[in-house]
């Protein structure tokens, strides 16, 4: 089995206090092996210094920060530019299947596409991949209107 906890960090930034403790001690468990199966834990590329931000805030004091810079972590690189394209195509034509509908205008609507892709390759946006699937839906959503 494997357990993916998503987005972590904000998870345990709206806990209590006594909450985010035996979050942290289940994190290093986890890490330790006293669960059993894999357990991913999704965060950003920030965790560690947030998680420290955490600590300093609720005055958590049972934690060093060099717990979170030992623990393993898999970086994901960031997706180009024509992955960002590929990835907007794909939902061009999810969208069509969803709603039944052809665009008519679909050289227009990749061209946008283009170069919203450019610009979050370009801009290194933080969740590129988010902000093209918003993008592309707001783009379609408008020319169904």
């Amino acid at each position: 089995m494997i357990i993916l906890i998503d987005e972590f960090e904000d998870v345990i930034s709206n806990m209590t206090k006594p909450q985010q403790i035996r979050a942290f001690y289940n994190l290093f468990k986890f890490y330790k092996g006293e669960y059993p199966g894999l357990v991913v834990f999704a965060v950003t590329p920030d965790f560690v210094a947030n998680c420290r931000k955490i600590l300093l805030q609720k005055s958590i004091r049972d934690f060093t920060i060099l717990k979170f810079e030992k623990l393993p972590f898999l970086k994901i690189s960031s997706l180009t530019e024509e992955d960002l394209f590929q990835f907007s195509n794909k939902l061009v034509s999810l969208y069509e299947h969803a709603y039944q509908r052809h665009f008519t205008d679909k050289q227009a609507i990749l061209h946008q596409l283009e170069r919203e892709c450019k610009t979050a390759s370009y801009h290194t946006i933080p969740d590129s991949p988010r902000y093209i699937a918003k993008r592309t839906t707001q783009i379609l959503d408008s020319y169904l209107e």
